[in-house]
């Protein structure tokens, strides 16, 4: 993985598109570092608001809202984990990495997320992470355009059956979205011979306009 040492893989389950109106409701990540998987976790949250769930999001996950009523993991405790388990393998100067699958997508709510939740503690979002990200959706494309892999997409079902990764679970829970993702990822980036797979980007992107669509093919 190069020169990225301390990677935060993560998955989110959201109650729909836009990071402004929706809300994560599942949280799962594991924690890299050196190439090497620390730990893992996971999060199940209650939506503080059930009126702007859109149901094509609890139709792709298969969660309903009474499922949605049981969850009931405190985000600002949850947030007070995560931040301990990153203290506890990089010094508190070094910056983290995210990766994920489609990258662009999680940050927006995970950012929002954090700093909404943010104890005294935990620094801000931006001072923990850094603005460049890895992304599954990314190097696989990369892989592609190098002929190494001939994605036919690069949704994530696509994506791992294509390089021989299974879910650990139901497609569409953080937990095996995480595992999958970042199992697809570390078989494709040893693929690409030490080409850099990190993203490059100003900080994270303000919501798209298009994000009131209910299409969610692009992210799965």
């Amino acid at each position: 993985m190069g020169t990225v040492n301390n990677i935060l893989f993560i998955d989110t389950e959201t109650t729909g598109l836009s990071s402004e109106r929706n809300e994560i409701v599942e949280l799962a990540g594991i924690i890299v570092v050196n190439n090497e998987v620390k730990e893992e976790f996971s999060f199940y949250f209650r939506p503080e608001r059930f009126d702007t769930i859109q149901y094509s999001a609890l139709m792709v996950t298969g969660l309903t809202i009474e499922k949605l009523k049981t969850y009931s993991d405190d985000p600002k405790e949850a947030l007070k984990t995560i931040d301990k388990l990153l203290k506890k393998y990089a010094p508190i100067n070094e910056e983290w990495f995210i990766g994920a699958q489609n990258t662009r997508f999680d940050l927006r709510f995970f950012s929002k997320w954090w700093d909404k939740n943010q104890s005294t503690s935990a620094k801000l979002f931006e001072h923990t992470f850094s603005k460049n990200y890895i992304d599954l959706m990314a190097t696989a494309r990369l892989a592609r355009k190098k002929e190494i892999y001939n994605f036919e997409n690069l949704k994530l079902k696509t994506i791992i059956e294509t390089v021989g990764v299974d879910f650990e679970g139901d497609a569409h829970t953080a937990v095996a979205d995480v595992k999958a993702a970042f199992k697809a990822y570390t078989i494709i980036e040893s693929k690409l011979g030490g080409i850099s797979t990190l993203v490059i980007k100003e900080p994270v992107p303000e919501p798209i306009v298009e994000e009131k669509k209910q299409d969610y093919s692009d992210f799965f």
